[in-house]
């Protein structure tokens, strides 16, 4: 397995185990399915609404394109960009990450959503 498929792995899994242990619902790893790839991890929350989390651990990443594509291969309106940005390698030294550790990405409709927005009456 290649480094960089490697830490990809570790954040999926990582990702899974936080959201297992500090939240009420259920989060699982997606196998990958090559053309029918939904996305990275399936969460369902106590109220039985399925997530796709799309995870990128990665130094660079154009979030707005990353996002669209992952709403795009999931199918579902829940989708989540989850990127844990990484610095490039310097000497013995490990990747790292810079600034925010981890960032969860959403549209705009999902975040009014999230923040219980009342569409017009």
């Amino acid at each position: 397995m290649s480094k960089s498929k490697a830490q990809g792995t570790a954040w999926e899994v990582a990702l899974v185990k936080m959201l297992n242990e500090q939240t009420d619902g259920y989060a699982e790893r997606i196998a990958e399915g090559g053309s029918k790839d939904l996305g990275d991890v399936r969460y369902e929350d106590v109220l039985g609404d399925e997530w796709i989390i799309e995870c990128k651990a990665t130094e660079t990443l154009s979030v707005t394109m990353a996002l669209h594509k992952a709403k795009k291969k999931s199918g579902v309106p829940n989708t989540i960009l989850a990127w844990k940005r990484l610095t490039p390698k310097a000497g013995k030294q490990r990747r790292t990450p810079m600034g925010e550790p981890e960032v969860y990405i959403v549209d705009r409709d999902t975040m009014l959503g999230l923040l219980g927005a009342h569409p017009d009456d």
